[in-house]
């Protein structure tokens, strides 16, 4: 989808008030970068006006805080305008007189943390050899479960005739 269409779909959209998601185009998409070892009281219009005169438009900078303690770390978050020279970013070893690293910023892992149960679980159904055969571990613990509860209802009915024999013998 082009980026015409897409504004054109959103103003339809608007104009007839039809509920709507939208998601920011990947060309108009900031860069974001993160700038290392400069101090956190550095004046963010200074690092602003640097970077401008080194070529790059700035859309915004953030000074990175701790999150419960807020802190604020020797890091920037900085999103940059699309442009074609966004790589060259990183080639930039000085701000205002000061040695700076320029990196990507690291991507949260949003790993799900299984329970022990289930990586048990996991780890046995890999382990299964035999697949044609062999029931999965789940189907296996739904079935122990059923003969608990049978052998809980046969015991039961057991105690029930036991009884009953025993006021039969004791009516004879």
């Amino acid at each position: 989808m082009t980026p015409e269409t897409y504004r054109k779909r959103v103003k339809y959209f608007k104009e007839n008030s039809i509920f709507y998601r939208t998601h920011q185009l990947k060309a108009e998409r900031a860069y974001r970068i993160v700038i290392k070892y400069l101090h956190h009281s550095t004046n963010t219009e200074d690092i602003k006006q640097e970077l401008f005169e080194l070529g790059h438009n700035v859309r915004n900078i953030i000074n990175v805080q701790h999150k419960t303690a807020k802190e604020p770390f020797n890091l920037f978050f900085v999103d940059l305008e699309p442009a074609e020279n966004k790589k060259e970013i990183y080639n930039i070893k000085a701000l205002q007189n000061k040695i700076i690293q320029i990196e990507l910023p690291r991507v949260k892992k949003n790993n799900i943390i299984q329970s022990m149960i289930f990586q048990n679980m996991a780890t046995q159904n890999h382990t299964v050899t035999n697949h044609s055969c062999a029931l999965n571990v789940v189907d296996l613990i739904i079935v122990k479960n059923a003969k608990k509860k049978k052998k809980k209802k046969n015991t039961r009915k057991m105690r029930i005739m036991r009884r009953q024999s025993f006021y039969q013998l004791q009516m004879l």
